[in-house]
């Protein structure tokens, strides 16, 4: 299994590296996270923690395709949608 606090992740828009980064540059490491989140909430499996994001964070336009990867968990693929999509 993946060290979690060694994973390198990417963010992609059309295909374009925008961000890298690694779970080694977290301010507070995960069990800390955890520790402090179960402190006032109950965590529950399958919920997720969000952190924040590396540099690199860039504007995106209906239609974009956005793909988060994290070495060693997966690929998150989305493409970006409007409010018509919504029947706003």
């Amino acid at each position: 299994m993946a060290d979690p606090h060694a994973l390198e992740l990417r963010t992609l828009v059309n295909g374009r590296l925008v961000q890298r980064g690694n779970t080694r540059d977290l301010i507070d490491d995960i069990p800390a996270l955890i520790e402090y989140l179960s402190s006032f909430m109950t965590l529950q499996a399958g919920d997720v923690i969000l952190t924040g994001t590396p540099e690199g964070v860039v504007d995106v336009e209906v239609g974009d395709e956005v793909v988060t990867e994290i070495d060693g968990i997966g690929r998150l693929v989305n493409t970006i949608v409007g409010d018509a999509a919504f029947g706003r």
